[in-house]
């Protein structure tokens, strides 16, 4: 059976500022990880890309800082991450050999650290079996029972190591940890990463690729022609009478007089197999035109390299078949630095096309255009109350039609939602405009500063869809409504059924506010809507007093939204 397997979940104990966290990833869609500051975001990534052994995790060494220390003070002395694994069936999973050769599936990567008793620090990295332990292949084979008796007070080392991701070899995963702040290094340093995908991607297609170059005036046959060229080269150099009779002469006589024996040089050109060098030369000769001089990309600034980092990940995109070679996590912090809002939204589309092929993509953002209710895309908010860390997770599949609609309507969709640590949520656009009007000049409250989002839902019939939002992030919201009455004192059906739901939904943390009749009674509005030019010449021009003296009702039913916010404690995100 071939290996098929994905990564299904993160668990991490006491590992830097999480106590404990588990996430879940979803099944061909990315995960975006929301949250505010010092939420744990950076850090999830980095458990991520350390139980996998990726570039930031080779040089890992564990400090105090990296187990998690309680507010009074007191440090862990270990912490343990596990990445798992999922497949239709166990022989999917990849294998190693374990006791006795028999092969062994692997459900997963572990990290353990600790501190011993002198406070020194130490890590180790394996994979995992279905016990959840680390897996320990056998180096050499044990003794018999007798030679163990017999040869007791010896000491033969231990015939045992733990598993390691090598092990793996074809189904070992690349993985790529982008930042802002390794930019250069992911797209010119690194062994893997976007732009050498594309140079190796683009040399397999050379090598395997029969066609002619003409070239003075003489049809060469490709590839055979450049591999001979190659040999030609390699040896060359090495026949070179300078380097074969002079300077390699000198160099063994005085190497042999240091090592006290004769010894031998070579020039080795190829160490590195064609396609290895095509790769490398590639790779630094990638140049573009910025509106001036041809200019080679890892001498461009960081907002052209970057650019060049998602244009690398659209076209990858484009050949799926590519994608699906080889498994990639794709871990991506922040990938909102440096672009303007439509790039964001088109780096969203790609990274669903990459995580639809087959890739682990999880991204933390900022950034309401990285989201979208019409994707496959699962966001996950982070949270944290003193010592513990939480999250609430959201899969967009399965929302309401009604945010769907929205996002159609409105480009950002009401995204802000899931950044919030509390949402008003409005029928339309006069509403909301009323709403902050009021709360941001006249009571004076700061909403960004509190992380408030003031959201249009488009109607009554909607308010429903954007709570339950909010409730499965656990966000708490204040649903402000018209009253909806009819000539004879009853409810419109749809305002009924949407306040059944909402009904429904409530927590003690979230309200309900109603506009007496409508916003347009609130401010004396006979005919018309409320819209927002006219509230902006014929209500805010009013001082407080006026305000209170003609508009009581808009008063009355703002101030309740205030003090829901006040109420609700402030916890700036």
């Amino acid at each position: 059976m071939d290996v098929n397997f994905r990564f299904s979940r993160i668990e991490i104990e006491n590992f830097r500022g999480l106590s404990g966290l588990a996430l879940d990833f979803p099944e061909k869609g990315p995960l975006a990880i929301v949250g505010p500051n010092n939420a744990g975001k950076s850090t999830v990534l980095d458990a991520v890309a350390m139980t996998m052994e990726g570039p930031s995790a080779h040089n890992f060494s564990p400090n105090e800082h990296d187990y998690f220390c309680k507010r009074d003070g007191e440090r862990e002395k270990s912490f343990t991450i596990r990445l798992r694994f999922a497949a239709s069936h166990e022989h999917a999973l990849p294998a190693v050999r374990g006791a006795v050769g028999h092969p062994t599936p692997v459900h997963g990567a572990i990290v353990v650290g600790k501190t011993d008793r002198n406070g020194n620090h130490t890590h180790t990295s394996a994979l995992m079996g279905a016990d959840d332990k680390p897996l320990s292949l056998l180096t050499s084979l044990t003794m018999s029972k007798d030679d163990k008796a017999t040869w007791a007070d010896h000491s033969f080392g231990s015939p045992k190591r733990y598993a390691r991701w090598y092990e793996l070899n074809d189904a070992r995963p690349e993985v790529w940890l982008l930042r802002p702040s390794n930019l250069h290094v992911s797209l010119f340093q690194w062994k893997t990463g976007p732009l050498q995908r594309l140079a190796n991607f683009l040399v397999r297609k050379f090598m395997d690729t029969k066609w002619d170059f003409p070239y003075a005036g003489k049809a060469h046959a490709m590839p055979a022609a450049i591999e001979k060229a190659h040999a030609f080269f390699r040896s060359a150099v090495a026949e070179f009478p300078f380097w074969k009779d002079d300077l390699k002469p000198r160099l063994q006589e005085t190497l042999s007089q240091y090592l006290g024996r004769q010894a031998s040089m070579e020039l080795r050109p190829d160490l590195k197999t064609l396609e290895e060098w095509m790769a490398q030369q590639l790779l630094f000769g990638f140049a573009a035109d910025s509106g001036g001089a041809i200019t080679p990309l890892d001498r461009m600034g960081h907002g052209w390299q970057s650019l060049v980092r998602i244009a690398c990940l659209e076209v990858l995109s484009q050949y799926p078949e590519e994608v699906s070679k080889q498994k990639v996590a794709l871990l991506f912090e922040e990938p909102e630095s440096y672009l303007h809002p439509h790039l964001s939204r088109k780096l969203r589309a790609v990274l669903d096309r990459l995580a639809e092929s087959g890739w682990l993509v999880t991204l933390t953002t900022h950034s309401p255009d990285l989201i979208s209710f019409n994707s496959r895309q699962t966001i996950a908010k982070l949270s944290r109350s003193g010592d513990e860390a939480s999250v609430a997770t959201l899969s967009v599949q399965g929302l309401d039609s009604a945010a769907k609609f929205q996002e159609r309507l409105d480009e950002r969709g009401g995204h802000e939602l899931i950044f919030a640590q509390r949402v008003v949520l409005c029928e339309g656009k006069d509403d909301a405009f009323a709403l902050r009007s009021y709360l941001t000049r006249r009571a004076n409250l700061d909403l960004d500063g509190l992380s408030v989002s003031v959201i249009q839902a488009g109607d009554v019939n909607h308010l429903p869809a954007f709570a339950s939002m909010a409730k499965q992030l656990n966000i708490p919201w204040c649903a402000v409504s018209d009253e909806d009455k009819l000539p004879d004192g009853s409810l419109k059906p749809n305002t009924m059924a949407a306040r059944e739901k909402l009904n429904g939904l409530m927590r003690p943390q979230d309200a309900q506010v109603l506009w007496a009749g409508d916003l347009e009674a609130c401010l004396g509005l006979t005919t018309g809507k409320a819209r927002p030019a006219w509230q902006a010449q014929h209500v805010e021009s009013l001082d407080e007093a006026e305000l209170a003296i003609k508009h009581p009702d808009f008063v009355s039913a703002s101030e309740k939204v205030r003090k829901w916010i006040e109420a609700c404690g402030f916890r700036p995100g």
